[in-house]
C-alpha cells in the first residue's frame, strides 16, 4: 500500500527528532535522579537515552522510536511528550554520550590513553548550551 501526505501537512512531521528525544530523555533522566526513584529505573531510562541518541538511522516519531532496543513504555511516554528544538547548534551534542564519543574520537589522535579529565573537558565543550556533566568530583 502506498503511502500519501495529507494535505495540509507539514514537512517537519518527517524530520529526525533524535537530538530532541535525546534532550527530553536526559531531562526525565535528571528528574528521576533528584527524585524517589530507585536506581535501576533511572538506569532504564539512561539505556534508553544512549540508545536514542546514538541511534544510527534517523528517528522521526516515539513510535519509531518504540522499535530501538532498550526503549520501553516508560521511555516512549516521554518521547511522546517532546517539545522543544528538533535541531542541536551547529559542531554540539544534545547527549552526553555522543559528546564524549566525539571528543574520544578527537582526542585518541594526540594522546593515548587518554586521561579522564581532558577527555570530561573536551566532551562538556561539545554539550549543546544549557546541558553539563556534573561536577568531576563527583564523576570519578
Amino acid at each position: 500500500s502506498k503511502t500519501r501526505r495529507r494535505r495540509g501537512t507539514p514537512m517537519a512531521v518527517h524530520v529526525d527528532r533524535r537530538d530532541q528525544f535525546a534532550r527530553a530523555l536526559w531531562d526525565e533522566c535528571d528528574r528521576r535522579r533528584r527524585g524517589e526513584w530507585d536506581e535501576a529505573a533511572r538506569r532504564v531510562m539512561n539505556t534508553a537515552l544512549v540508545r536514542v541518541a546514538l541511534h544510527e538511522d534517523p528517528l522521526r516519531s516515539a513510535a519509531q522510536a518504540r522499535r530501538v532496543r532498550s526503549v520501553g513504555p516508560e521511555a516512549v511516554r516521554v518521547l511522546e511528550a517532546a517539545r522543544g528544538p528538533v535541531a542541536t547548534e551547529p559542531g554540539k551534542y544534545a547527549s552526553a554520550a555522543a559528546a564524549v564519543l566525539a571528543a574520544l574520537l578527537e582526542l585518541e589522535k594526540r594522546a593515548h590513553p587518554v586521561p579522564m579529565r581532558d577527555l570530561l573537558t573536551a566532551a562538556g565543550a561539545l554539550l549543546e548550551s544549557g546541558r553539563a556533566f556534573a561536577p568531576l568530583t563527583r564523576l570519578v
